[in-house]
């Protein structure tokens, strides 16, 4: 599987010296065992997706430890990995795919929008977006942990990720020097991730107010049903149909929502993962 070059790098390091740690990415940290057998089950993913010596990948995403894997995985196979600068427009990012020639696209989940700006517009055929989920027809990076406690620490460990990033570049969030971008930074890595506080400000406050007027009453009923459901469906998780997505979203939603206010409350009080360990 693996040609001459940087794609047997992994290999002689996980033979000479594989606890010592190769990758580290925010609160994520990879050995180098870990990393190559990481790198080896992408590349043989690649394989199965019909990708052969030659073809063009390209990769649209942040500074990343999958970013990592995906150039060792595409070195260990002799494909053409084509890069792609985040900042461009999709007009930009459909010339340069479509000049390389490039079908197949992997790219970081906070890029959908983009992504979809330039889907149909170009030569791409198949798009891997990093992490566990699906979207707009692109196949997970990564499969299912298969356990909610592990999903919720993986959604934990990646929004406290996400927040410190934004803490250390609060410079960022400047409009008046960074213009849009400020604006997309702030409504995606910290607007969102402060909707369960106003979600719990909004149940305290229907629960004060019901005795105001009738209108208090019925959507705090309403957001009692759907934890309720949410719960259900937690209960319910390994019956068929509770793996039925209209049963699946308000847990899923609560979860999630659940996850970014433990991080948020992690981040204040200072705590922090120190090391990684990968569950798949």
């Amino acid at each position: 599987m693996e040609t001459p070059g940087i794609g047997s790098w992994l290999t002689r390091r996980e033979l000479l010296t594989p606890a010592k740690e190769a990758v580290v990415d925010g609160q994520r940290r990879l050995n180098y065992q870990q990393l190559n057998r990481r790198v080896n089950r992408l590349a043989r993913a690649l394989q199965g997706l019909g990708l052969q010596f030659g073809d063009r990948i390209g990769i649209l995403s942040y500074n990343c430890m999958e970013f990592v894997e995906v150039i060792m995985a595409a070195a260990k196979l002799g494909l053409i990995l084509v890069p792609l600068n985040w900042r461009l427009t999709p007009v930009e990012l459909i010339f340069n795919l479509n000049d390389s020639g490039a079908e197949t696209l992997f790219f970081d989940s906070e890029l959908v929008e983009t992504v979809t700006g330039i889907k149909g517009n170009s030569l791409l055929k198949q798009f891997i977006v990093f992490g566990t989920k699906e979207t707009m027809e692109a196949r997970a990076y990564e499969p299912p942990t298969g356990r909610t406690n592990k999903e919720f620490s993986r959604k934990v460990r990646i929004i406290n990720r996400g927040l410190r990033g934004v803490i250390l570049r609060k410079k960022l969030l400047n409009p008046f020097r960074y213009g849009f971008y400020s604006l997309t930074l702030f409504s995606h890595k910290l607007a969102r991730r402060l909707v369960p506080v106003f979600l719990v400000l909004l149940f305290v406050s229907n629960f004060f107010l019901i005795d105001e007027h009738i209108l208090y009453l019925v959507t705090l009923l309403l957001q009692a049903g759907f934890y309720s459901w949410a719960v259900v469906s937690f209960l319910l998780k390994d019956k068929k149909i509770g793996q039925l997505k209209i049963a699946y979203l308000p847990f899923f939603f609560c979860m999630a929502n659940l996850a970014a206010l433990v991080s948020l409350f992690n981040l204040i009080i200072g705590k922090r993962v120190e090391r990684w360990n990968p569950q798949r």
